[in-house]
């Protein structure tokens, strides 16, 4: 027993006494004899002396007079007792197991809501580890988090664990020793992502790891396993082996492995697997970039679209949808003689050459799935499938074969095909010389309706598709602000609404927000240019006002003034107070004074008043008054 024992066990029992109440002192015996078994601490030391008196004042003290004592003494009590704590334990120092995390110098309390979030249950806790990502990531190296992110690959969250397993991934291969240690290759879903994890960070370089766990792995972990093959042509004979005997997912995956072998053994096997599992082959085909299957993707494509064509073809389906969209799926990006044959025969077709396919034009545009290429473009409306699937594709691989398509099919059929011509130019040249060539061609005498939509929906994919590449000339951004917005035809006007979502740039088709992408506000001649244009252009219905706010603060606009209403008067959308208050608090922020702003607030108000303004029904003066003094 510890030779401070006495002074624990006296603590003890006046926190009893505490929640107990003063009056029941008299009966605790169990008070009395911790109170005598101080008195040889007393002896040795003036601290516990103290101590030893104060229980003695205490229990002889009146009832009226014990709560203020009992107090007195716990609190000494409570601060001699703390001054005896230490940490460590005994026993030799030795380095933590290579993966098992680092020792980083982060408290508990810096910890616990990652960790609570990692092994914990209830809403909320993905999103307290993405945060924690984001913001520290250095906590996730810890040896305390480390093992706790490999036990979550089995959390009941489906969401929570793909969470933690893109984590590990990002983590690199310091994760990949724990990831192996207690292994378990009957596991479950949980072993299965380590599998994936390690497929992920190490690829090939663990390929005899992955064949010794294959010997005994149990149908969750089986797959995945299988899948991992795809890294050596020496696998060929062991990946068809398991084309022909596993089932269902397994089988998949090992489909999914011959397709990404490069070998022509594997490229003919692949080809006969086709005709037996056209269905499998194909979803396989589409996750797969490897350009050996081009010509097979080009084939299947050309039978589908005979199938539709036929006079005898089946009705309008989703199953038969479905087929053509994964095939378009696994267009994208193959360049193969075939395929750029295959993009030869639709674009005469569209043309009205009918050699090939004789079904007439309203038969298929009746089937208006396949002239709606939101999978690709991320818009909405008829545009000829080739130039859709064709920029799509030069967007996942603007090879030499595909930019010299765009422009041999530019060149023969016109406007229809300056959108992948534009969109080649942009990935393959300077931003110079993609203004240099297409600017001449929108001055108002130099090119048709058609043909200055054509460039619009170009320079549109390239402001639209990652966030902050500089692809556009900032001159784009004065010489668009004057184009007229003319419609596209029927039911899709050139202008569209677009918005900021996810962290992903849209695709924009105004020409005013195709400038804004091409703002560059550190030129001051493209900043004065835009500011002077924004000032006199007409309005243009369907600008979306938060898609130019978010514009300009990713692009560090500091002269804000003014901008709101220039903006909000081009768009001409509904507004509300609401909407006023969240673009100066949240996009304009400190960068104007609150007396600018609640001058332009105001300003806001006698428009709306005059009724300059569209609002929507929340609109109220009580309400935009309550946004006014709450800046002053």
């Amino acid at each position: 027993m510890s030779s401070l024992q006495p002074l624990y066990d006296v603590k003890e029992r006046l926190e009893a006494a505490a929640i107990a109440g003063v009056g029941l002192l008299d009966e605790d015996f169990r008070l009395r004899r911790a109170a005598e078994a101080m008195k040889p601490l007393a002896a040795a030391s003036p601290v516990f002396g103290r101590i030893s008196a104060g229980l003695e004042q205490l229990l002889a003290a009146p009832p009226k007079e014990r709560a203020g004592l009992l107090l007195d003494t716990l609190a000494l009590v409570d601060a001699v007792a703390y001054t005896q704590g230490k940490s460590g334990m005994e026993g030799e120092l030795i380095p933590l197991p290579a993966g098992c995390g680092t020792c980083l110098s982060l408290s508990h309390g810096q910890l616990s809501p990652l960790l609570n979030a990692l092994t914990g249950t209830g809403g909320r806790r993905e999103a307290v580890v993405r945060l924690a990502w984001e913001n520290h990531p250095e906590f996730f190296r810890d040896f305390r988090v480390l093992p706790a992110l490999i036990a979550g690959l089995g959390d009941s969250s489906g969401g929570m664990a793909d969470q933690n397993a893109g984590i590990l991934k990002q983590l690199g291969p310091s994760v990949v020793p724990l990831l192996k240690e207690n292994f378990d290759p009957r596991g479950k879903r949980a072993m299965a992502r380590r599998v994936e994890v390690i497929d992920a960070i190490a690829g090939g370089r663990e390929t005899e790891w992955f064949l010794a766990q294959l010997t005994d792995a149990g149908r969750d972990v089986r797959a995945p396993l299988i899948y991992t093959l795809r890294h050596s042509e020496e696998n060929f004979e062991r990946i068809k082996t398991f084309c022909k005997s596993e089932k269902g997912e397994c089988q998949e995956k090992a489909i999914q492995a011959m397709v990404c072998l490069t070998g022509p053994a594997a490229a003919a096997y692949t080809r006969e697997l086709a005709k037996k599992k056209p269905e499998t082959v194909l979803q396989a085909l589409s996750g797969s970039d490897n350009p050996l299957h081009g010509d097979l993707i080009a084939d299947l494509m050309g039978m589908q679209l005979d199938k539709i064509f036929a006079k005898d073809a089946p009705n309008w389906g989703t199953v038969l949808w479905q087929g053509l969209e994964a095939l378009f799926q696994a267009c994208l990006g193959k360049d193969s003689p075939a395929m750029l044959e295959l993009y030869r025969e639709l674009a005469a077709w569209y043309a009205g050459e009918r050699s090939r396919w004789k079904s007439n034009l309203s038969a298929f545009q009746n089937r208006r799935n396949v002239t709606q290429l939101a999978p690709f473009l991320g818009r909405d409306g008829k545009w000829p499938l080739p130039a859709g699937l064709l920029s799509a594709s030069i967007w996942r691989n603007p090879s030499p074969a595909l930019r010299a398509l765009a422009e041999e099919l530019a060149e023969k059929y016109g406007w229809l095909y300056y959108e992948p011509l534009v969109l080649a130019a942009g990935l393959t040249e300077s931003p110079a010389a993609v203004w240099e060539r297409f600017a001449p061609m929108l001055e108002p005498d130099a090119c048709t309706r058609n043909q200055r939509l054509g460039i619009l929906f170009g320079l549109g994919l390239l402001t639209g598709r990652v966030r902050g590449r500089p692809f556009l000339d900032s001159r784009w951004a004065a010489a668009l602000m004057s184009l007229p917005l003319v419609p596209i035809g029927g039911d899709v006007p050139l202008w569209r609404a677009s918005g900021y979502k996810n962290n992903t740039w849209v695709y924009t088709a105004a020409p005013l927000e195709i400038a804004l992408c091409a703002l560059d506000p550190a030129d001051s001649g493209c900043a004065a240019a835009f500011r002077e244009n924004l000032e006199k252009i007409q309005p243009q219905p369907g600008v979306s006002v938060d898609y130019m706010v978010e514009s300009l603060r990713y692009r560090e606009w500091a002269d804000w003034k003014g901008m709101i209403p220039m903006l909000t008067r081009a768009s001409g959308e509904r507004i509300s107070p609401l909407d006023l208050e969240r673009w100066y608090r949240e996009y304009v922020g400190g960068r104007m004074t609150n007396g600018e702003k609640i001058a332009e607030l105001e300003w806001f108000r006698e428009e709306v008043r005059a009724r300059r303004f569209k609002v929507f029904v929340t609109w109220s003066e009580a309400r935009i008054q309550q946004v006014i003094d709450s800046l002053k």
